[in-house]
């Protein structure tokens, strides 16, 4: 299986190049990124060529399948340009920059015959797979309330331009810590749950973050929010930048038999507190962080999905719902009120 990488910021330093190499089924044999020498580097140590921009890397490696990690505006383009070339493509989250983009890349994977799969890498982790299989059990019964947090110091100390970083940037990453670390978190309640949100509101705010010239960036560094779910479950989230400490990953469960933790304590990633006062506890190993990435899995069920002719795990619609829920969450800050979920609508 070819396949070329469209952008080498640190997600795809850090994740999809080295996953990739590591797949016995995979030939990277290209890379783009509008800063020449990143991919040239990258090109070097992995042993594929580097092009000028995506579509001379489409022409020139002609691809099977592409990984999309540019920055959130240029989803959409790239995607259809690769699916216009044959290529299937994993793209990083979130899936778009607006609900009308994600169908539009949805829809066009549909038209080739290619698959679309969203890169929600923490579906993926040993933690929550773990909590899944707890909560689909039933052992703890219905689920009441969650909470669900995701909170470091910033993606400047992450990015690979620092301050200067497009993720500061509105007309480029279109939100701030509610698309970078919030999708991620509204993917995971929803996989976990196994339900839709319908309705949400939230405060988002820029407190802290600023450009090199002393600006408030023009993207909200901190987000807390509420959700209620089809079946009527209500949660809190909060996603932000200034975590100035360890980082913060954790999700509680509140459930009619029991509490459930993920990623809350240190020493045992997922822990149950029963009624009775026990404790069931678990060592799963962990979600990898920016500080500590490990390997996710995203791209090898990606080219799975591919060689098995197969759905991926995380989809399309399943990106295109999850980015729903956050751009809702964005809007009702910006409305000051309660807004509804946009679900995709074959899944309504």
């Amino acid at each position: 299986m070819k396949v070329g990488i469209i952008g080498c910021g640190m997600i795809a330093i850090k994740r999809h190049f080295c996953e990739m190499a590591d797949n016995p089924n995979v030939e990277l044999v290209g890379c783009c990124d509008y800063v020449p020498e990143r991919a040239a580097q990258m090109a070097q140590q992995y042993g594929c060529k580097a092009y000028p921009d995506h579509k001379a890397m489409l022409a020139g490696a002609r691809p099977d399948a592409v990984v999309v990690c540019s920055n959130n505006a240029t989803h959409r383009q790239m995607t259809v340009d690769a699916f216009e070339a044959g290529a299937h493509v994993l793209c990083e989250k979130p899936m778009s920059v607006s609900l009308e983009d994600a169908a539009a890349m949805i829809e066009m994977g549909k038209k080739t015959g290619k698959k679309l799969m969203i890169a929600h890498n923490q579906r993926m982790s040993a933690a929550y797979r773990k909590a899944k299989k707890i909560l689909a059990s039933g052992e703890l019964g219905k689920v009441l309330t969650f909470r669900t947090v995701f909170g470091h110091p910033g993606c400047e100390f992450w990015a690979i331009d620092g301050t200067s970083s497009w993720f500061f940037d509105k007309s480029l990453a279109a939100f701030g810590c509610v698309a970078d670390l919030g999708v991620h978190k509204v993917d995971l309640m929803r996989w976990l749950l196994d339900e839709e949100f319908d309705e949400v509101c939230a405060y988002c705010a820029t407190l802290d973050k600023h450009t090199p010239d002393g600006a408030p960036v023009s993207v909200e560094d901190n987000m807390v929010g509420i959700m209620r779910s089809r079946s009527g479950i209500i949660g809190t989230i909060a996603t932000s930048w200034t975590y100035y400490g360890p980082e913060d990953n954790s999700s509680i469960f509140y459930c009619r038999n029991g509490i459930l933790r993920v990623c809350d304590d240190p020493d045992y990633q997922v822990i149950i507190n029963c009624p009775d006062g026990t404790n069931e506890l678990h060592m799963t190993g962990g979600v990898g962080s920016n500080d500590k990435p490990i390997k996710t899995g995203i791209d090898d069920e990606f080219i799975n999905a591919i060689l098995e002719d197969r759905e991926p795990a995380i989809s399309g619609e399943e990106g295109y719902n999850s980015l729903a829920v956050a751009i809702a969450l964005d809007t009702s800050s910006r409305n000051r009120n309660t807004t509804k979920v946009q679900q995709y609508p074959a899944k309504q």
